[in-house]
């Protein structure tokens, strides 16, 4: 038997796309995403025997051409082992909330957040010139991320 090709997941697709390319992948099937609705994602503890660190609930949606539902293991990344070498300086324009930056921030790590997936706080107000700290904080039930990733902004 042989060994199935190595995954890539392209992380600048929607995130239930990129979690059910996982699905298919280690479970040799072709579900498409209307074939299904996510529910509840969590985390898992690190004593879990599956030793994948998150769970989802997976349920056939009507009309698909299988049907069931139940528990996916998998392992979340850490959205702060992204940005490698890359730079995490963001220029603010008019942007008052995390919320704003995200086209900038997916540009730049090739990323598709949305604002479900993220704390979305109200950016620090300082004047031009000025530079300043911030967390991009993963929400807890995010599907593909967890954790924090600092970054700089600047005016």
């Amino acid at each position: 038997m042989s060994a199935s090709p190595p995954l890539v997941l392209d992380f600048t697709r929607p995130a239930k796309e990129v979690l059910l390319a996982q699905i298919n992948h280690d479970n040799a099937t072709a579900i498409t995403p209307d074939q299904i609705r996510l529910g509840y994602v969590g985390a898992l503890p690190a004593t879990d025997a599956s030793g994948c660190n998150t769970t989802v609930y997976v349920s056939a949606a009507q009309g698909a051409d299988f049907e069931g539902a139940g528990y996916f293991n998998y392992d979340r990344i850490d959205i702060g082992t992204v940005p490698g070498a890359r730079a995490t300086l963001f220029q603010l324009g008019s942007e008052r909330k995390l919320s704003g930056l995200l086209p900038a921030i997916n540009a730049r790590f090739s990323l598709n957040l949305t604002c479900t997936d993220i704390i979305d706080v109200t950016l620090p107000v300082f004047a031009a010139g000025g530079t300043r700290g911030i967390m991009l904080a993963i929400a807890p039930r995010a599907v593909l991320w967890y954790g924090s990733v600092a970054l700089t902004v600047t005016r």
